[in-house]
């Protein structure tokens, strides 16, 4: 679930690994992640499923205060054994944010809803990092341009 919360939420390992229980909402579907780095909150949106794992593992493991009880140094040991379990090399946790800010571009989100997700001060920032034309964007954007 650690894995899922960091690609869901696209946020710093050091903020998920100090992410408290009581951070997420659950009727509303969100959660307050407080940002170190930056000083200040970013409410994300979370989908049903993975509100429900979270509930399920609070539940099973009583859960009580941080969800996780591990460090910044042991998520990133436990993403690399991860990724090289399937082949994978050169992962670290803020990977998960790099793809996940090209994902949702990728999608057609808005960059200011990708900035907003990211907890980023403004959208240049986000735009500056992240938007990068690809060849693929490229194409998609203009495949209905009349050209005669």
């Amino acid at each position: 679930m650690f894995v899922d919360l960091l690609w869901a939420t696209g946020c710093r390992v050091d903020d998920l690994c100090r992410l408290p229980v009581s951070a997420f909402d659950f009727p509303r579907r969100h959660v307050r992640i407080d940002m170190k780095k930056v000083k200040r909150p970013a409410v994300v949106a979370l989908d049903a499923d993975l509100l429900l794992d979270v509930s399920r593992f609070c539940s099973d493991f009583q859960v009580e205060g941080v969800l996780f009880g591990f460090s910044r140094i042991r998520a990133y040991k436990m993403i690399r054994e991860y990724a090289e379990s399937v082949g994978l090399k050169e992962i670290h946790p803020h990977k998960f944010r790099h793809g996940l800010a090209i994902h949702l571009l990728q999608q057609g989100v808005p960059i200011p809803v990708i900035s907003a997700r990211l907890g980023h001060a403004s959208v240049y920032v986000t735009m500056s990092m992240y938007m990068k034309v690809t060849p693929e964007i490229q194409a998609e954007m203009v495949k209905h341009v009349e050209w005669r």
